[in-house]
């Protein structure tokens, strides 16, 4: 079974185009793997993030650092391989239900096979990481509901409160853990090459605007807890 390089969908060695992209896939190579040879590289890229600011990060922004992990990792992945992806839209498409599961299932096997192409030993587990994406949305849904859904207004008891923050933590340790995890991989995998110097990423506007969203996020859900009826004050 081959794959689309543009958006990793199983395709049939009889395709012309990609049934989900509609990537032309007339004379590419029957597999994935081979779309993925990384072009030449410059001598230093910032590509390394410590498991240290995934964490800070992940934990400030409310699990919200998901989105911008997923939009980094394909840009990164898109400037390495010379691949036509697009690192916005994919990003994006984490609020899209089940398609998400679908498309961190791509992202996840595309760095897998580009490791292991590559001799670099992977721990990737892609049934895995959808599976606790999929726990982490599911949460997130609960807690939302929990807070009185898209209205956000009516007074919700202190226990109901209790319950929302429990699983925020608990969705927000998942994503930090998964997040830490396939880190530990891209960092193994990055320092691996010998034609370029890995350098650190810089913290950019994205990441400093998702922590500002992250902390007034757990500044309601804190605030809720203290005092039941802030929700109907609003």
């Amino acid at each position: 079974m081959a794959y689309c390089p543009n958006c990793g969908t199983e395709a049939e060695p009889s395709f012309n185009y990609c049934s989900v992209c509609g990537r032309d896939l007339t004379g590419r190579s029957s597999t994935a793997t081979a779309q993925q040879v990384p072009q030449e590289l410059p001598s230093t890229l910032d590509y390394h993030i410590s498991v240290r600011r995934i964490l800070i990060m992940s934990v400030l922004s409310h699990g919200l650092y998901l989105f911008y992990w997923f939009f980094l990792t394909w840009k990164q992945y898109r400037d390495h391989t010379g691949n036509p992806v697009f690192p916005f839209w994919h990003a994006m498409t984490l609020m899209v239900p089940v398609y998400s599961l679908f498309r961190t299932h791509a992202h996840m096997r595309t760095y897998k096979e580009l490791m292991l192409d590559a001799g670099v030993h992977s721990t990737i587990n892609v049934g895995m990481i959808v599976g606790l994406v999929f726990t982490s949305s599911v949460l997130d849904t609960v807690s939302f509901n929990l807070g009185g859904g898209f209205a956000g207004s009516a007074e919700i008891s202190t226990g109901t409160a209790a319950a929302r923050l429990a699983i925020n933590l608990v969705s927000v340790a998942i994503v930090s853990g998964l997040l830490l995890h396939l880190q530990g991989n891209l960092n193994r995998y990055w320092h691996s090459l010998e034609s370029a110097t890995i350098v650190d990423v810089k913290i950019g506007f994205s990441e400093v605007f998702l922590v500002f969203i992250g902390v007034f996020l757990w500044i309601d859900t804190i605030a809720t807890l203290v005092n039941p009826a802030y929700l109907a004050g609003l």
